[in-house]
């Protein structure tokens, strides 16, 4: 896979932005707390995030061609954070607003959007 200059510029931006939001958030590493990371599978700045997270993944890309079963599925308790699209985070927030969690925080990442909800 070849990255082009502008790539590898949005990927470094969306880190820097990642590692502002977690320290300021007071949590290592920016989102070692989440009990579920969802990511887009489509964008690299997204697989690095969960890549970095070292926790369960839901790839949302993966999740439209599905279903959505894994989110549906998913029961566990605590933060969710992901790095996804706008239109994707909608459909994720909805889906956990249902079963009681709630924005904690979001912030734009280039043409990604940041987000936590618990």
């Amino acid at each position: 896979m070849r990255l082009s200059r502008r790539a590898l510029l949005q990927l470094a931006l969306a880190q820097a932005s990642i590692q502002a939001w977690g320290s300021s958030s007071g949590a290592t590493g920016g989102h070692t707390s989440a009990a579920l990371v969802v990511c887009d599978g489509r964008w690299a700045q997204s697989r690095e995030f969960a890549a970095l997270s070292g926790r369960a993944v839901v790839d949302v890309a993966q999740e439209q061609l599905h279903g959505w079963r894994r989110m549906r599925a998913w029961s566990g308790q605590g933060p969710v954070v992901g790095l996804t699209l706008w239109s994707e985070y909608l459909q994720v927030r909805g889906l956990l607003e249902s079963r009681g969690l709630r924005l904690r925080r979001e912030m734009r990442s280039g043409s990604l959007i940041h987000w936590e909800l618990a």
